[in-house]
């Protein structure tokens, strides 16, 4: 039996010059539950829920645009910016394309952006919003010219400047290999867990992380509408899984308590007495509550990766199993992404240099 089109796609048009490891478990993944929930996400304040079979076809539009900028296998693209779906799927085509994902903080000086465009192994930017475009922009100019993809709305759809592109255009610069053709329909199997996360580049292999575990899982994973929303959206969507660094559950903690009433006010006392574990009527109805609130309701856990040696701080800690919820931590992993003799990138999230 001849092989279906995507399949033959992968196994011959790029098998002979990438390690198509990401781009084999996407398309198995998207083979098996092809009409099932990938991505939830808001646009323009409503909720979208896009298929596999939908995700799958949009990262090979990306990935075919990303090709046409010159990505080659091997070649590093930097990316800046809040983890957006634009910008989630944009990474995906990045692996897809054998191409690798340094993450670079929003907050990155610009001494440091020139760093990392010294290194002759980035090919590609991928920024977010006009100030971040044209911090890149001036770091072009100064070193060597890299191609600038933006997420950005402009007139008519227009890049600013020249050897800039928006993620819009982006997807249409090149012809797709047509990874979903031939998928099979797929019923779905019943409600699945979903899975959140909120965070940006600052968490270093944010993007590497959520990328596997989400076509090695193949479950639904909701990301906010913008990180201002994420505690609006979270309540929302209820996950029932969620992924986070630790400086993100670290920063969650810090603005749950600060919404907390005082603990003098009456309804301040009757909040501290369900946080700590009251069963009286009124104490468990009002820690359900909080928790339906700040989007726990259906929450098992929190998975809290961080490098060796550091966990979330105690009162992270305490206050999430307060609310009913677990941290567990998971260790830092290593995706290879930098060579050893690169330019060394400070002032990361994690506070150390990128090796």
């Amino acid at each position: 039996m001849p092989p279906k089109p995507s399949e033959a796609i992968v196994t011959t048009s790029l098998r002979r010059t990438v390690n198509t490891k990401f781009l084999d478990g996407l398309v198995a993944t998207a083979r098996a539950r092809a009409d099932e929930p990938a991505l939830i996400h808001k646009h323009r304040g409503v909720w979208v829920s896009r298929r596999w079979r939908d995700v799958l076809a949009e990262i090979d539009r990306l990935a075919a645009g990303l090709r046409s900028l010159g990505l080659a296998p091997g070649d590093l693209v930097a990316v800046d910016g809040e983890i957006t779906a634009r910008l989630f799927l944009t990474a995906a085509a990045v692996l897809a394309s054998g191409g690798r994902i340094l993450a670079v903080p929003i907050s990155a000086s610009a001494e440091e952006l020139d760093r990392v465009l010294q290194d002759p192994a980035v090919a590609l930017v991928l920024g977010q919003g006009r100030e971040t475009v044209a911090e890149w922009s001036a770091a072009t100019t100064k070193q060597r010219r890299v191609p600038i993809i933006f997420d950005h709305a402009t007139p008519d759809s227009r890049p600013p400047d020249e050897g800039m592109v928006t993620l819009d255009n982006l997807r249409g610069l090149g012809a797709p290999l047509g990874w979903a053709e031939g998928l099979a329909t797929t019923p779905p199997d019943g409600v699945e867990e979903i899975l959140w996360t909120e965070e940006t580049t600052d968490w270093r292999e944010g993007l590497d992380v959520l990328l596997t575990d989400w076509i090695s899982e193949g479950v639904p994973l909701a990301l906010p509408e913008l990180l201002a929303a994420a505690a609006r959206d979270r309540a929302e969507i209820g996950p029932g899984r969620w992924i986070a660094s630790i400086d993100r559950i670290e920063r969650v903690a810090g603005t749950i308590r600060e919404r907390l009433p005082e603990r003098t006010s009456a309804t301040g006392r009757l909040v501290a007495g369900a946080l700590g574990g009251s069963r009286t009527p009124w104490a468990v109805g009002l820690s359900a509550l909080l928790r339906k609130r700040i989007g726990l309701a259906r929450l098992t856990g929190v998975e809290v990766y961080g490098p060796p040696g550091r966990d979330p701080s105690l009162e992270a800690r305490q206050l999430f199993l307060q609310l009913g919820v677990p941290l567990s931590s998971r260790g830092q992993r290593d995706f290879g992404n930098r060579p050893a003799d690169a330019p060394q990138l400070g002032n990361l999230a994690t506070g150390g240099a990128v090796s």
